[in-house]
């Protein structure tokens, strides 16, 4: 991915190849950046997201069931 202006969505990318963002705005621009993007209702609602036209890759409600496996099979890395 490119590398976003904002120096912790920069760290996120490059290590984990993926976005964790809660606002539409911020989603948009890291989608914009060729990056995997989660969204997080922590701040808008999921309606609020995707009635905002972000398309980011997952919607999540919170990060308690989110789990990132490194290395580990396509299968496996399907948690979210």
């Amino acid at each position: 991915p490119r590398i976003l202006a904002t120096p912790p969505h920069a760290l996120t990318a490059v290590l984990l190849g993926v976005v964790i963002e809660d606002a539409p705005s911020g989603i948009m621009s890291s989608r914009a950046a060729g990056c995997k993007v989660i969204a997080v209702c922590t701040s808008h609602t999921r309606q609020a997201i995707i009635s905002s036209g972000a398309r980011p890759d997952y919607i999540v409600k919170d990060l308690s069931r989110c789990v990132l496996a490194f290395g580990a099979s396509r299968k496996a890395q399907r948690g979210f």
